[in-house]
C-alpha cells in the first residue's frame, strides 16, 4: 500500500477512486458466506456461489485435518497474476481461534473479560473454560497471544504511538504494556522499532 501511496500526489485521489463507481456495493454471495457458522462452510459457500472476475475458479481439497483452497485459471494455458497468488490459507475453527477473533474485536472497547467473550460465543464462562482446557490452553493465554499479535501488527504497519497501541490493546496501565512487550520479544518497544527500521 505504501508503494501505491508514493505514486499518488493528490491525497484525495484514493477517496475519489473508492467512491466514484463502487465495483461491488453489496454482494449476496459474500454476505451469505460471511454469515456462515464457521470458516469451513464460509469457504465452501464462497467457492460455490461467488462468480469470480475472469476465467478463474476455486478448487477445494479437504481431508480430516486440513482444508486447502487453490485459485486456478479455468484454462491451463493461463497463469495467475502474482497479486492473486496466496502462499497458504488455512481455516482454524478451534475455540482458541474463535476466542482470539472475538478478542480482536473487543479489545479496543475495553470490555473483553472471559464473561464478555463467552457471551459473544453463546457459552457460559464454565463451558468456555472447559473448551479451552480441552485444547490445552486458557483464556489468559489467548488474551496474551492476541495482544502480542496485534501489538506487532500495529508496530509494523502503523505509525501509532506506543500509548495509543496500549490503549487499543485494553491495557489500563501503560507500564503493563511495556512489561508485557518486553516478555514477548525480550526487548523494549523502542529497541524493537529500531530493529525494524534497519
Amino acid at each position: 500500500m505504501a508503494a501505491i501511496g508514493d505514486q499518488i500526489s493528490d491525497p484525495f485521489t484514493p477517496i475519489e477512486i473508492a467512491t466514484t463507481n463502487p465495483i461491488e456495493s453489496f454482494s449476496p454471495p459474500i454476505f451469505a458466506a460471511y454469515s456462515s457458522r464457521n470458516g469451513d462452510i464460509f469457504i465452501k459457500r464462497l467457492a460455490k456461489y461467488k462468480k469470480l472476475i475472469g476465467p478463474l475458479s476455486f478448487k477445494i481439497d479437504e481431508d480430516s485435518k486440513q482444508l486447502s483452497i487453490t485459485l486456478t485459471p479455468s484454462n491451463a494455458q493461463y497463469s495467475l497474476p502474482s497479486f492473486l497468488v496466496l502462499s497458504e490459507l488455512s481455516v482454524d475453527d478451534s475455540t482458541s481461534a474463535r476466542v482470539r477473533s472475538i478478542l480482536t474485536e473487543l479489545l479496543p472497547s475495553g470490555e473483553f473479560t472471559i464473561d464478555d467473550v463467552a457471551k459473544k460465543l453463546g457459552y457460559s464462562k464454565q463451558t468456555l473454560q472447559r473448551k479451552l482446557s480441552s485444547e490445552n490452553t486458557t483464556f489468559q493465554k489467548q488474551l496474551n497471544s492476541t495482544r502480542e499479535v496485534l501489538a506487532l501488527n500495529y508496530l509494523q504497519n502503523t505509525d501509532m504511538t506506543t500509548s495509543d497501541i496500549a490503549y487499543l490493546l485494553g491495557y489500563q496501565e501503560f507500564n503493563s504494556f511495556l512489561r508485557a512487550f518486553s516478555i514477548w520479544k525480550g526487548m523494549s518497544i523502542s529497541e524493537y522499532r529500531e530493529k525494524m527500521n534497519k
